[in-house]
């Protein structure tokens, strides 16, 4: 039982466990092994880390409204924490997946492509303008694979689409943007919207 242990403040510095104990009957020291961190040297829990992508990318809560939120219940976590474990789970995990994506949207008969600009607040500091790209691939509604991947690049260079589309031969719909029309071995379509 729960009173047949004390927490032993000597081993302070035991490293790889989480619980440390001194059963009183057997004198034995109890150790807990802890569990695999899933971004190494953190805190952060599957179910947080998941709770933190699902309200910021499903439900688009930013995370400065997280930060509050969490803040509102006592909890202190900063939403430059929680954007640091994001890319970090990215670079560890996520990085695989678009990958994988990436090789079955060149395999698509038929892809949507457009770019729009992305305010960067920190470029206005650092280099003296705001403006960047998120490049958007998604596959057409008659893919048997639906997927959607948005590429963030600093720039509107021609050679961003054309590199990321690298082997492509298909249909591409777009705007009359000239890098998609540049591209080659592909069909163009022109999109409906514009």
């Amino acid at each position: 039982t729960s009173s047949n242990f004390s927490c032993d403040t000597s081993f302070k510095n035991l490293t790889g466990f989480l619980f440390t104990f001194l059963n009183k009957n057997t004198k034995e020291l109890v150790k807990k092994a802890m569990p695999t961190a899933v971004i190494p040297g953190s805190f952060a829990t599957p179910s947080l880390l998941a709770s933190i992508i699902d309200k910021k990318f499903t439900q688009s809560l930013p995370l400065y409204r997280q930060e509050q939120s969490l803040e509102r219940n006592g909890i202190t976590l900063s939403r430059q924490t929680m954007a640091n474990w994001m890319i970090k789970l990215h670079d560890l995990y996520f990085d695989v997946f678009v990958e994988h994506m990436h090789k079955q949207l060149l395999k698509s008969e038929y892809l949507n492509v457009d770019e729009t600009t992305l305010e960067v607040l920190e470029l206005l500091k650092t280099e003296g303008r705001q403006n960047c790209y998120m490049w958007l691939y998604k596959t057409g509604r008659s893919e048997d694979k639906q997927m959607a991947i948005y590429r963030f690049e600093n720039d509107r260079k021609h050679e961003r689409v054309k590199n990321y589309l690298n082997g492509y031969t298909n249909v591409v719909q777009s705007d009359g943007y000239a890098a998609y029309r540049n591209l080659e071995g592909v069909t163009n379509m022109g999109c409906f919207a514009h």
